[in-house]
């Protein structure tokens, strides 16, 4: 855990750090922080509210209400999904002692890339005469030499072709994509699916343009 800041204040909850970042690694299905704080104030304080800024972030708490001197923690906890990459959550604290100022919490999470790509955007000009396009390819390999299996492959543009080749099992592959038309501009959005052995879901997205 990197602590990047701390917060202080003469009254009231104070906070070791509102700013947490950690590194994940590839076979991690989630990260939790704590996020410190102690009422330094003279009286009882609430915590009112958490809000997190999406639902793959949790945050809880022990209790409510903190006495003076009184020390406690906000657990957070960031499920990734098929995230990958830097990724940075918010947890808003509403309190009794800041009612109309809300303290902010930010978790900061890099989680490693299951995939490297080259290149991830493939472009076509225009060319209403060529009725035939020729297929362009991205090279896909696995990060850190761990195996995955392809469990899928869609697009979100039915004038692209895919054609997904192996060329060394659980690591490299070809992915070939070919527009069926250049006589209008289009564009495709090609997500690949795997699965570490571990049985963590992973997803990488590669680009078609039509331009």
């Amino acid at each position: 855990m990197s602590v990047l800041d701390s917060t202080a204040g003469a009254a009231g909850l104070t906070w070791t750090a509102t700013h947490i970042e950690r590194t994940a690694t590839l076979d991690q299905e989630s990260i939790e922080a704590a996020f410190h704080f102690k009422n330094a104030g003279s009286d009882d304080v609430t915590i009112l509210e958490i809000h997190s800024s999406c639902g793959c972030t949790t945050a809880t708490l022990d209790k409510k209400t903190y006495a003076p001197g009184e020390e406690g923690d906000i657990q957070v906890k960031f499920t990734f999904g098929e995230r990958s990459g830097p990724q940075q959550k918010e947890i808003t604290v509403l309190s009794s002692d800041t009612p109309a100022k809300p303290t902010e919490l930010i978790l900061k999470v890099i989680i490693p890339e299951p995939f490297r790509v080259d290149p991830r955007l493939l472009i076509w000009k225009i060319d209403p005469a060529d009725a035939r396009p020729e297929p362009k390819s991205a090279t896909i390999i696995s990060a850190n030499g761990q195996s995955l299996k392809v469990t899928k492959v869609t697009t979100d543009n039915a004038d692209f072709e895919i054609n997904l080749v192996s060329e060394n099992e659980g690591q490299r592959w070809t992915l070939q994509l070919t527009p069926k038309s250049l006589a209008k501009t289009g564009k495709a959005v090609i997500r690949i699916q795997a699965e570490s052995a571990e049985g963590r879901s992973h997803l990488l997205s590669i680009y078609g343009l039509v331009k």
